[in-house]
Formats: structure tokens, sequence, C-alpha cells
């Protein structure tokens, strides 16, 4: 993805305002197949992340942050045809350099639950001193 965006950015500043029809169709073609690249990786990580980090009791709720979060940072994609403006192609080369920092981040504060069942993966997520003040069945 990164790489993409690099090309993106470098067809633009190259092709933005030219009329050569051949770099301005490479440069739409591209865009194209880092949004191929992005439907594959990102969208569906979204959804399940958070349900599998979610002790079964806090899943519901976890969810319904999550999803919060998600709807408000989708709210400033509004911002960023400004930021397109502003920055021209230098735009696409700071999401390109995200796209190497965020892994660093991600494989020190992401929890590793390959291989794990369930069990073992709310295990690790619950923390006993929050969980024991639910109550468990409120219907009786």
């Amino acid at each position: 993805m990164a790489a993409t965006l690099f090309l993106i950015g470098g067809l633009i500043k190259r092709y933005g305002e030219s009329t050569n029809t051949s770099g301005i169709y490479g440069t739409i073609a591209v865009t194209f197949v880092f949004q191929c690249f992005y439907a594959f990786s990102i969208p569906p990580m979204t959804s399940l992340y958070p349900t599998e980090v979610s002790p079964f009791k806090l899943c519901a709720t976890g969810i319904a942050i999550f999803r919060m979060f998600d709807s408000g940072s989708g709210f400033a994609s509004f911002a960023m045809a400004y930021a397109i403006a502003g920055l021209a192609w230098k735009f696409y080369f700071i999401n390109a350099s995200w796209n190497f920092v965020f892994p660093i981040i991600a494989y020190f504060t992401f929890v590793e639950t390959k291989g794990l069942k369930l069990e073992e993966i709310n295990a690790r997520f619950e923390v006993s001193a929050i969980l024991d003040g639910v109550v468990e069945d409120s219907a009786s």
C-alpha cells in the first residue's frame, strides 16, 4: 500500500497539471490498484479486531465504542479535500510514511492472538478487577 501511495504522489507531482493523457491515466490506474490493496487489508480487520479482543461480557460495549470512534474518524474525511488541495502530491507521501510507522506501533502495542483458542484470548484480555461487579443474570 505504501508503495502505491508513493507512486500516486510521484505521478501527481509529475503529471498533475500536464496534458500527458498517458500519465494521467496511469495515475488513475495506480489509484485503483491502491484501492484493491486497501480493500483486502484494513477494512476487514476493523470489524474483526474489536470483537476478538473484547471480553465476552463487554463485547457489545466494545463494538459500540469502536463504531463511535470509527464513525467519528469517518467524519474527518470531510477535511481530506482541503488537505489534498493544500498539500497536493505531498499528501500522499505523508500517508505513505504513516504506513511505515503504524506497523511498528502495532507490533509493540497490539496483543498477539494468533493460534489461541477463544478461552485463551478471553483470559489474555480479561481484567477481573473491572468485571467483578458485573451482574450476570438480572432477569430473576
